[in-house]
Formats: structure tokens, C-alpha cells, sequence
């Protein structure tokens, strides 16, 4: 799972927190799982980052 989020203090009122929290729970089962934090966007400015970020991690995977 991969999780990403904008910068924790340009993001939405605890946005940035809620995504930790989501990525706490499945580490501790040991699962698999990536919080990413885009410093310097904030909610709305995310997408194009965090699509390239996804892109990114899709070749690593070899899910293209």
C-alpha cells in the first residue's frame, strides 16, 4: 500500500495525521506499506506530484 499526502503543515486540518494513522495500522500487522509526504503541497496542488510519484512506483513493481 502506498499512501501519500501533501506537506503536514500546508495539508488540511489533519490530514497529514490521519494518513500516519492509516499507515500505523497496517506496519504493525506487517504489512507492506509507504507514507509519502510531498513537502510544499498542499491539498489541492497534490495530484500532479503524487501522480508522478505513483508512476514511479508502478515501474519499480512492474504494474505497467
Amino acid at each position: 500500500m502506498i499512501l501519500i499526502t501533501g506537506d503536514k503543515e500546508l495539508e488540511m486540518l489533519a490530514r497529514y495525521e490521519e494518513n500516519a494513522h492509516l499507515y500505523a495500522l497496517p506496519k504493525a500487522l506487517g504489512q507492506q506499506v509507504t507514507l509519502y509526504q510531498m513537502e510544499g503541497f498542499d491539498h489541492g496542488t497534490v495530484v500532479a506530484p503524487a501522480c508522478t510519484l505513483i508512476n514511479s512506483c508502478m515501474k519499480k513493481t512492474n504494474l505497467q
